[in-house]
């Protein structure tokens, strides 16, 4: 890459033609990143929305094995509608950190 650019920085009266060639100008790759949108007013909602859901199938009683396996399912299920619907996922921008030269 090649520009030519005034440098008026040498007097106060004139101006010279610099010409910068062949640098290249290194950027930085952003990043991106998924969050969970946990803001307050969605936390709310979300605390709002799980008592309207009806529980009872945590009510039942079946073998231990039944209940870490099936009823996990179903809980988790429900649960994360609820969370996906009230704290949904957003993609940001992460800029790489830069070491602390101290």
């Amino acid at each position: 890459m090649s520009v030519s650019v005034v440098n008026t920085a040498i007097s106060a009266h004139y101006g010279q033609e610099a010409v910068i060639s062949g640098n290249q100008i290194a950027r930085e790759q952003k990043s991106t990143k998924t969050i969970r949108d946990t803001r307050p007013e969605n936390t709310a909602l979300l605390n709002a929305s799980l008592p309207k859901e009806k529980w009872n199938f945590l009510n039942f009683s079946h073998h231990i094995e039944q209940q870490f396996s099936k009823q996990n399912k179903i809980f988790n299920k429900c649960f994360n509608f609820h969370f996906n619907t009230s704290c949904p996922t957003k993609t940001i921008k992460v800029c790489p950190k830069k070491p602390n030269n101290n």
